[in-house]
């Protein structure tokens, strides 16, 4: 559907791009940055994760609703030219 690909683009289009960089970087100074540095890129990275799997879960469901919805409207139309 139109407005959930804008709401995930919207949303990848604000995070991905920092989360690159983020592991770019990480990856160039992995060797010199603090251990708290470290655990703290560890921790940001689990909660993208985390947010990640919430879009698409919820991106998933909406397009079990509008299947359901068509299929839905297919019965009824059966119903009807059944009559």
């Amino acid at each position: 559907m139109p407005g959930e690909q804008t709401s995930a683009l919207a949303f990848l289009g604000k995070y991905l791009p920092r989360v690159h960089h983020m592991v770019d970087e990480f990856s160039r100074l992995q060797s010199s940055l603090p251990y708290e540095a470290t655990q703290r890129t560890a921790e940001i990275l689990r909660r993208m994760a985390e947010s990640f799997e919430s879009q698409k879960q919820g991106l998933s469901r909406s397009d079990t609703i509008s299947y359901t919805a068509e299929l839905d409207a297919i019965d009824t139309l059966l119903k009807m030219s059944a009559r």
